[in-house]
């Protein structure tokens, strides 16, 4: 199946690949639209994201377009299990 390429608009996996390092799954990006936290258009039969609705959702969901920086890394514990917690990086 060759995939047309629609300016403005991103595939789930090209979604994918714009957030970077750490980036949601295509299954969460399908979960988060079929729950109505991100807005896709279905052009042919697939589904597309402009690149406005996944700036949005990706700040709202504390994921920087081009960063590893998640929701969940953003809340989860800093000092991971045997790490002396000091933070430093050696």
């Amino acid at each position: 199946m060759t995939v047309t390429t629609v300016p403005g608009f991103y595939t789930l996996e090209q979604a994918t690949q714009v957030l970077g390092p750490g980036a949601p799954s295509v299954t969460t990006l399908r979960k988060e639209i079929t729950e109505g936290r991100l807005h896709a258009k279905r052009i042919g039969r697939c589904l597309r994201v402009t690149d406005v609705e996944l700036t949005r959702w990706a700040l709202d969901t504390q994921i920087a377009p081009g960063s590893a920086v998640t929701a969940a890394s953003a809340t989860a514990d800093p000092a991971p299990l045997g790490s002396s917690g000091s933070g430093a990086i050696s």
